[in-house]
């Protein structure tokens, strides 16, 4: 899995270029804003701020390998 940092006009390319290339990504955007990041079955988003501790949390639960900012 690869945790994507979203939010500005290269995220989606950047996502759907990942996921072409067989990796899971999992967008991540501190709001809920209009970015079409395509419909790619391995492509999943989430919405909200995080702390240092719920980002350590989810980087473990998800199995997040690479961190990619593109905020």
């Amino acid at each position: 899995m690869i945790f994507l940092l979203g939010g500005t006009s290269e995220t989606a390319p950047l996502a759907m270029a990942l996921a072409q290339a067989g990796y899971r990504v999992l967008v991540s955007m501190a709001t809920e804003i209009p970015l079409d990041i395509g419909a790619h079955p391995l492509i999943s988003r989430r919405f909200g701020r995080l702390d240092a501790s719920a980002l350590a949390a989810l980087l473990r639960e998800q199995r997040v390998s690479a961190v990619v900012d593109a905020a």
